[in-house]
């Protein structure tokens, strides 16, 4: 693959635990402590990147330079032939190969 991200962020965690809501805040810097975590500089210079996204409309595409990746942890449970632990076979994540740096930031919440 040609495709070369300088600088990844892959936003994991289970559905519904606040992965769109954590991105929404660090964009409006209502949560700006993160971005020195992970360097993030401004969160306008990032591109949010689903796995949709990713191998719908971008396999032949250049990848842009600064990627959020929104990476739901359970997505394997409901793909025919996977099972949960099967992130090694999980094809949306070769993004991580393509990427110079990668940063994860995973939420979860206390059960």
């Amino acid at each position: 693959m040609g495709k070369s991200i300088n600088d990844l962020l892959v936003l994991s965690g289970p559905l519904a635990i606040g992965k769109s809501y954590t991105l929404e805040k660090v964009a409006s810097n209502q949560l700006n402590h993160f971005a020195p975590l992970y360097d993030l500089g401004s969160i306008s210079d990032w591109e949010l990147i689903t796995p949709s996204d990713y191998l719908k409309e971008r396999q032949d595409e250049a990848l842009p330079k600064k990627v959020v990746f929104h990476y739901e942890l359970t997505r394997l449970i409901t793909r025919p032939g996977f099972e949960l632990t099967d992130f090694d076979k999980d094809p949306v994540l070769k993004i991580v190969d393509s990427a110079r740096t990668v940063n994860v930031l995973s939420l979860w919440a206390p059960g």
